[in-house]
């Protein structure tokens, strides 16, 4: 007798498990499973899933008596409370379904879906702040529920960056998370604020969450407030950029000095201008940077430029060192100097002299314009005119570039936009 209700439980659990959908008569499948083995929850919760997915009233209310009945044969298993929470709040019953997910917390306070599943209960019921209490502890427990977490928070407190901060609480990770997402979702402000509201070691300790930032503030062309995140990044003061000034102008920290990602040189070596520094060579310091030329063909040059966050309306002068040995071409480099905001050259160098030469200065003139927050310092060749080939051929060497606003000494005073922002940040 014992064989033959095993065999019966048995052949009931394995028609719930491995059924077939509604579509496929998985209904009277499962209905078969019940009858098999009535004292086996398994069978009734498939039963009432099935019941749910035709979404006809009388199945629904099927479903609801199928749920109490798995539960009242498995009271610990938080799944089915769940599913009945579910069910119940779908037949109109917010009331009971509510305790039905906060039985399924009790079992499970460490899995994620019985908060976020109380959660959204919750929020569809005006009951904000309780809500978000279980929306946190389902964020923090499953980093896939995060972005859905962060986008109710935006929907309902729309532009309270206050009141996004207070629902998603103190807890680093969250905020951590919540700044990336606002980055994502272009909100570049408020994640700047929530990023001002970490203590200086939580921002080294999230630094790829501030590069990301300050990346993103690069592209929107906002200069002034990527200068600041890169200085809040960088790990000591002699590698922070600063307003005014060429970071690593004597390349004395090498190529891959830390703080470069944005301001700093951007170095490409090809096999036509081979690029590297030279320790050799150099007008000042130790170092200098060496640029070996060999190309048969008309080589376009942007292998050499750093972005340099500046003042609006300002007058400036760049000035540099430049060495040359057998330099031959129609078209020899020069450096130019770009408004990175709108792409307007601002100034250039005159190309150099075919020959060789020792260390000479070269100094660019230039202002800046009402909107401009950045310029690109880039390295270019001068028209080849009719020669369609334009070869160039030997070695240049540049050291010291210095850059210097007429009237004022380059320090590390703090931009107004930062200061602004700084003093909205959030907290």
């Amino acid at each position: 007798m014992g064989a033959w209700f095993g065999l019966r439980w048995y052949t009931g659990n394995t028609l719930a498990e491995y059924g077939p959908g509604v579509e496929d008569g998985g209904m009277e499948v499962a209905r078969s499973a019940v009858r098999l083995a009535p004292r086996d929850p398994v069978p009734r919760w498939k039963l009432a899933r099935l019941e749910e997915k035709t979404f006809t009233p009388k199945d629904l209310e099927s479903a609801v008596k199928h749920y109490a009945e798995a539960v009242s044969l498995s009271p610990s298993d938080y799944r089915l409370w769940m599913d009945y929470g579910r069910s119940l709040e779908l037949s109109g019953n917010a009331a009971q379904a509510e305790l039905a997910f906060r039985h399924a917390v009790e079992l499970a306070p460490a899995y994620a879906y019985p908060h976020w599943y109380l959660g959204n209960l919750l929020l569809r019921a005006g009951r904000t702040d309780e809500a978000f209490t279980e929306l946190r502890a389902a964020a923090e427990s499953a980093s896939q529920l995060r972005a859905p977490v962060f986008s109710l928070a935006l929907q309902i407190f729309g532009q309270d960056s206050v009141g996004i901060k207070n629902a998603i609480g103190p807890s680093r990770e969250l905020r951590a998370s919540l700044t990336s997402y606002l980055v994502s979702s272009q909100r570049l402000d408020d994640a700047f604020g929530l990023w001002n509201s970490f203590s200086a070691e939580e921002k080294k300790s999230q630094y790829p969450i501030g590069e990301e930032l300050l990346k993103a503030f690069a592209a929107a062309k906002r200069f002034h407030i990527a200068l600041e995140l890169a200085r809040q990044l960088a790990p000591d003061d002699s590698l922070e950029p600063v307003m005014n000034q060429v970071f690593n102008g004597g390349f004395e920290m090498g190529q891959a000095a830390s703080g470069a990602a944005v301001f700093g040189w951007q170095l490409v070596s090809v096999p036509q201008a081979q690029t590297s520094i030279d320790s050799n060579q150099y007008h000042g310091g130790a170092r200098s940077l060496r640029i070996g030329f060999k190309s048969s063909s008309n080589l376009a040059l942007n292998t050499v430029t750093q972005l340099v966050a500046v003042e609006s309306q300002a007058q400036y002068r760049f000035e540099f060192y430049v060495r040359t040995d057998n330099l031959r071409s129609g078209g020899t480099p020069k450096f130019e100097i770009v408004d990175e905001t709108d792409g307007t050259l601002l100034g250039a160098s005159p190309p150099l002299t075919s020959g060789t030469s020792g260390w000479q200065q070269i100094k660019i003139d230039f202002a800046t314009k009402a909107k401009t927050e950045a310029i690109r310092i880039r390295i270019n060749r001068a028209s080849c005119g009719s020669d369609p080939v334009c070869p160039i051929f030997g070695t240049v060497w540049y050291d010291d570039f210095n850059l210097q606003r007429a009237g004022r000494v380059a320090g590390r005073k703090p931009t107004v936009e930062a200061k602004a922002h700084n003093a909205a940040a959030m907290g």
